[in-house]
């Protein structure tokens, strides 16, 4: 639905702050709802486009942004709050039960 449904409405939407040229669109339907390679290319391009950054040096020589020197990290390292949650603040809110009833006390 992005492409013909989506994106167009999202157009619309940026063009009535006369901004429609700020909205790209790169998809890609034969691959998974990830942040892969191709993606992470075309968000690259995006940035480096409408942020207006040079970025020349950080391409390779078939002009796709070297990740090469990019670290992956363990994914536990990336979990601030604990594995599961455990390090939350006490006032943070716990359990998805919660937070529909948050939303039922100020959706009204």
């Amino acid at each position: 639905d992005v492409p013909w449904l989506e994106f167009p409405f999202i157009q619309r939407t940026y063009a009535f702050y006369g901004a429609n040229d700020q909205v790209e669109n790169a998809h890609f339907p034969k691959e998974g709802h990830d942040y892969g390679p191709s993606k992470r290319q075309a968000a690259y391009a995006f940035m480096a486009k409408h942020w207006q950054l040079k970025c020349a040096h950080l391409k390779t020589a078939e002009g796709l942004f070297d990740e090469s020197s990019c670290v992956e990290e363990d994914a536990k390292l990336l979990k601030v709050w604990g594995e599961n949650g455990e390090n939350l603040p006490d006032n943070a809110l716990k359990g998805i039960e919660n937070l529909y009833r948050l939303f039922h006390t100020y959706g009204q």
